[in-house]
């Protein structure tokens, strides 16, 4: 119950960065709402270690899918909104979980990426090339580097934020774009 708390906590603070309605947080709370604790961690764990599609602790993402398109109708663009936004979430929160547990504070990071209107136009656009990310990142390495001073090998850091970023950047765009849709 711990984990699920935490991922609809997570949720529901998107109720202030973007565009949702409570019923647009009912809907992509659906997925999260239908997996046990367990899958939720396997989810949040297969995602941080950036696993194969196929990996078995995926497969609640698809049973909750399924569950939640006949639920509430649907289309195949808000499944797809739906997951990337539970995905996203998921990520967020495993490497938040880590970088917080590392005395890294990610409310800078956060809100970094949140006002980064080129990024989040460039992930609106499903654009997440390698220049695209360093680009943010050169735009941002101030924040990047305050964020793990301090840090005994502050480079073992970079990725994990990286990650954090674009999973935080990608939960934005998803329910931005499942509201719209």
């Amino acid at each position: 119950m711990i984990v699920k708390r935490a991922f609809l906590f997570a949720v529901a603070t998107f109720a202030v960065s973007a565009p949702l309605q409570a019923a647009d947080v009912d809907e992509l709370n659906c997925q999260i709402e239908g997996m046990s604790d367990t899958e939720l961690v396997g989810v949040v764990d297969h995602v941080v270690e950036q696993g194969d599609p196929g990996d078995s602790r995926a497969a609640p993402l698809v049973r909750t899918l399924a569950d939640c398109v006949r639920r509430h109708g649907w289309s195949a663009e808000q499944g797809e909104l739906a997951t990337m936004f539970t995905l996203s979430i998921a990520g967020q929160s495993g490497t938040s979980e880590i970088l917080t547990a590392s005395n890294i504070d990610v409310s800078k990071i956060e809100d970094a990426v949140l006002g980064d209107a080129v990024f989040l136009d460039a992930i609106r656009s499903r654009d997440m090339s390698d220049a695209v990310i360093e680009s943010m990142v050169d735009r941002h390495i101030s924040v990047i580097e305050e964020a793990v001073s301090g840090q005994p090998n502050p480079g073992q850091f970079y990725e994990l934020i990286g990650q954090y970023m674009m999973f935080r950047a990608m939960a934005e765009v998803a329910a931005e774009q499942f509201a719209e849709s």
